[in-house]
């Protein structure tokens, strides 16, 4: 029995090696690995992955950059991080909230309606969505400011897509703000929503093709 048990162990810690070395060849060749719960881990973690191989960047980032100018061209305030890879949007909460609501407004509601298009397609995009405020009030009020506001703004992405399980939001109060919150103006910059698009493995896929 101590001799099939420890046959056992030994073929068990062969397996093991051999799929890790496949996981190394295939990181090597550029494929895509598993990717994590976007509802469980954080922003960052969710902007993380997944890397775009070094030969399929330039498709991403040239790719990106299309889909950045013409949301320019509507008249959003966009950056990008990552190289290039991801596209941020900044929206003021004051777009979409009157002030200490978090009733989602006409107005603000088509604000968000672009977004939609990006999930149309399975696994071609994730969209991450962060809520910030200004310091003004207790850390428990604007928790629940920013909490609920997020869930205004999800909930109405989530019924007018195709793919809701392709968002993840983040409720971040006032804890990264643009600006120190030491006049009006710097606080409205604070309260803003943020919209992150990131490629992910379908669109990667398609890059493996170029």
């Amino acid at each position: 029995m101590r001799i099939r048990s420890t046959i056992f162990r030994i073929l068990c810690v062969i397996f093991a090696v051999f799929i890790a070395a496949e996981a190394g060849a295939q990181k090597k060749k550029g494929e895509v690995t598993a990717p994590p719960d976007i509802h469980a881990v954080s922003k960052s973690e969710n902007l993380a992955f997944p890397a775009v191989p070094d030969k399929q960047h330039k498709f991403i980032s040239d790719y990106m950059l299309r889909e950045a100018q013409a949301i320019v061209k509507q008249g959003y305030k966009v950056e990008t991080e990552r190289q290039g890879e991801i596209i941020v949007v900044t929206i003021p909460a004051s777009s979409l909230f009157m002030p200490n609501s978090t009733e989602l407004e006409i107005a603000g509601q088509k604000l968000l309606d672009p977004f939609t298009a990006y999930l149309k397609t399975e696994g071609r995009f994730k969209i991450l969505l962060a809520m910030h405020s200004d310091d003004t009030g207790s850390a428990s009020y604007l928790e629940k400011l920013t909490g609920d506001r997020l869930k205004a703004v999800m909930g109405y992405i989530e019924k007018h897509c195709e793919h809701p399980e392709q968002i993840a939001g983040y409720a971040l109060s006032d804890k990264e703000p643009v600006r120190p919150n030491s006049n009006i103006a710097n606080r409205a910059q604070n309260r803003r929503l943020e919209i992150y698009i990131v490629p992910d493995q379908e669109l990667l896929r398609q890059a493996t093709k170029r």
